[in-house]
């Protein structure tokens, strides 16, 4: 997938990156046997790093803090959630997201996936004078619209995506749809997406629901195929999350002209 090869060429740009200041590091303890006037020339130099996932870890943040020198930095941008809504996030997710902070901070290029989550960089993050700052609105992700294929299906389906995780506000969906079946309402409830996290209270009311026999589903990781299958098969769908970086889920949605929660 997009997202592999992205993951892929992530980790091969910042190993070679990690190798070169540990070469740096150990030219500069041998420099004295070398002769004064030899140049050496980092592989970056003059290029560009692209950072496309938050992060947060502290010695590799300081690490990078060294490229601008030489190189530029370019970070793709999805929110700045943990510092804006901190009751969604898990407490050391909070601690370490200000060394995403500092490395944006540094960087030459910042690429928001929405004119939001480029509200928050301005107002979150100390910026160099001479950063680009601008928005790469995400694509939908689909080639074609999905046909509709809900009348194929024994109940209607309201299909939800998005990783399980506080912010996604998964409990006020689950609270509704379990008072409409109490009332006789006769559908399908789908949750696709990830594990997330700080979902016990979820994943425990998901259980009980199942325990009273509701027609729940929970599908974790679906391939793209799979996914679109989905969004075929569903007579609408259903996304209220407290926050967004971009609300993708919510943009295929609309996408697909049913109707949308």
């Amino acid at each position: 997938s997009n997202t592999g090869r992205e993951r892929a060429l992530q980790a091969s740009l910042l190993m070679r990156l990690v190798k070169f200041f540990r070469n740096r590091h150990r030219n500069n303890s041998i420099r004295s046997n070398r002769n004064t006037n030899e140049i050496l020339t980092p592989f970056l130099l003059d290029q560009t790093l692209l950072i496309v996932e938050p992060i947060q870890g502290e010695m590799l943040v300081k690490r990078l803090l060294n490229l601008p020198p030489v190189g530029k930095l370019a970070v793709l941008v999805y929110d700045l959630l943990p510092i804006s809504n901190p009751e969604f996030f898990a407490a050391s997710s909070i601690r370490s997201f200000p060394y995403f902070l500092n490395l944006l901070s540094a960087s030459q290029n910042i690429s928001c996936i929405s004119n939001f989550t480029l509200d928050q960089v301005r107002k979150y993050v100390r910026l160099d004078t001479r950063a680009k700052v601008e928005p790469l609105l995400l694509p939908l992700g689909f080639t074609d619209v999905p046909r509709d294929t809900s009348q194929y299906r024994p109940l209607p389906m309201f299909l939800c995506v998005g990783s399980i995780e506080p912010r996604k506000n998964h409990l006020s969906i689950l609270r509704a749809a379990e008072n409409c079946w109490m009332n006789g309402l006769e559908f399908e409830l789908i949750l696709a997406g990830g594990q997330g996290w700080s979902n016990d209270e979820v994943i425990e009311f998901c259980i009980e629901l199942k325990e009273r026999g509701r027609a729940l589903k929970i599908i974790n990781d679906a391939s793209d195929p799979s996914l679109f299958e989905l969004y075929s098969e569903a007579f609408a769908f259903i996304t209220i999350p407290w926050v967004e970086g971009f609300g993708l889920p919510l943009a295929e949605a609309i996408s697909t002209g049913k109707p949308t929660i």
